[in-house]
């Protein structure tokens, strides 16, 4: 299943358990670095409430950090649900 499926499947189960809605935010950061001939994709992942950060070497990686964070509720900024 892609990312972004995944993601807002997450979020949309999420979001119908509770009449607070979680916001979540992440920065990522993607650079690219030589590796021999070839010049390889990296990057940074941020949660930003808790300050986290994690390193990454393929998309697997980001959805992983991701997605341990909308596992854990207590983790996301809460706002009320209007």
């Amino acid at each position: 299943m892609r990312l972004a499926s995944r993601l807002s499947l997450r979020l949309r189960q999420q979001k119908g358990a509770s009449s607070v809605q979680a916001q979540y935010l992440f920065i990522v950061r993607l650079w690219l670095e030589p590796d021999g001939n070839l010049p390889v994709w990296r990057g940074s992942v941020e949660h930003t409430p808790s300050g986290q950060r994690t390193y990454f070497q393929s998309l697997e990686g980001l959805c992983q950090f991701i997605s341990l964070r909308l596992e854990q509720p207590g983790l996301a900024t809460q706002t009320t649900h209007t």
